[in-house]
């Protein structure tokens, strides 16, 4: 009952490709209920796939289709079948917004621009998006939205700054929705918990790694301090990168 790792092994964008299967001992590959080899131990066996129908710029479906694909593995003693299953391919993005007093003014403009903007960006994909803003609490305006249905206005700044609270209320999101998660932290980094959002990072990391996880952290107005926000992005495995609000 040894179900078969697949990976993709070519460029799957408006063309066709093939799937890499390592089988078990003696074991049927069927695509759909077509059996397509016989495998012995060690060996190879290369499923072909169909691609999509593109028009030369676009696939529809979308070309992350067959990057996504899923298999369904029943087995049985020495036979196992295999079934493509289409999933739904897009993200969660989780924008972690912060709203606190020391926000006011330009870097909360420059925030609120910039979140709109990455929105906007997004709105014909298959994303879904939660919305967490943080003082030294946290709230979630909206999680697991489809794109088109993310507010465009944000609360207003006041109160202190913790990151703790703010990735705990992310967790909350990033478990209601079963997708890969890309994290937006927006700050001016000027907390009052750094020691303890590091481990709340690492926590939260450790929580959601299996779904995939992208973190990006954008420092927004001066004075960020970067090499605390890099002491955060380090605690993901090399999966945190830390920008500048112009560089992102």
């Amino acid at each position: 009952n040894v179900p078969v790792p697949a990976s993709r092994v070519t460029d799957l964008h408006c063309s066709q490709g093939t799937l890499n299967l390592q089988c078990p001992p003696l074991a049927e590959v069927k695509e759909e209920g077509r059996v397509v080899c016989t495998l012995q131990t060690g060996t190879t066996c290369q499923l072909a796939v169909t691609p999509p129908k593109c028009d030369g710029k676009q696939c529809d479906p979308p070309d992350t289709l067959l990057a996504s694909l899923q298999m369904q593995l029943v087995a049985n003693r020495q036979k196992v079948e295999v079934k493509p299953v289409v999933v739904e391919t897009g993200v969660h993005i989780v924008f972690v917004l912060d709203r606190s007093g020391s926000m006011k003014g330009d870097p909360f403009r420059s925030l609120t621009e910039a979140y709109r903007g990455f929105v906007q960006k997004r709105l014909k994909s298959d994303d879904v998006g939660s919305v967490v803003m943080f003082d030294h609490d946290a709230q979630f305006m909206v999680r697991g939205v489809p794109m088109a249905n993310m507010p465009r206005d944000l609360h207003a700044p006041s109160g202190n700054t913790r990151f703790v609270p703010a990735f705990a209320m992310a967790q909350v999101c990033i478990d209601f929705v079963d997708r890969p998660v890309v994290m937006v932290f927006m700050t001016d980094g000027k907390a009052t918990d750094q020691a303890d959002a590091v481990r709340a990072m690492a926590s939260l990391y450790r929580h959601v790694s299996a779904k995939g996880f992208t973190l990006h952290i954008v420092g927004v107005g001066s004075g960020v301090p970067k090499g605390a926000l890099n002491e955060i992005a380090a605690v993901t495995d090399n999966h945190g990168t830390v920008y500048s609000l112009t560089d992102f």
